[in-house]
């Protein structure tokens, strides 16, 4: 891509559209999933060391899945965004360019962000399994 690279509007937008509803999809599914996790800490039948364990890991794979459905949802409304900057314009390589530093940077951000749980979750798990 350069400066002078163009997006057709109308697809940016049917893109936008897809990427909305894979993220929307993607948030009912961690719900359900949140559901389980809880369905299995509020068991009360599960007793013991090793269950409140397990159970207190569940809590932080609660609180990764929340994290996700946060940045979801600001994915969500970056591509609606998107969608609005493009209706009956044309996006030009430089527009784009100065968005993809700024996209990159958040990425990148994020991505530390997701480390850190990740790594809690994995000392979490072999503490676990200690």
């Amino acid at each position: 891509m350069n400066e002078n690279s163009y997006f057709n509007p109308e697809d940016m937008r049917a893109q936008c559209d897809a990427a909305i509803n894979n993220l929307e999809e993607d948030n009912r599914a961690n719900g359900i999933i949140e559901e389980k996790i809880m369905e299995f800490i509020t068991e009360h039948t599960l007793a013991g060391k090793a269950f409140e364990a397990a159970k207190q890991q569940m809590l932080d794979y609660v609180a990764v899945l929340h994290a996700m459905k946060l940045a979801n949802e600001a994915d969500i409304a970056d591509f609606r965004y998107l969608k609005l900057m493009s209706i009956g314009s044309e996006i030009d390589g430089n527009f784009i360019l100065s968005e993809k530093e700024g996209a990159l940077s958040e990425r990148k951000i994020n991505g530390e962000k997701a480390e850190k749980y990740r790594k809690k979750a994995q000392k979490e798990q072999s503490m676990l399994i200690r």
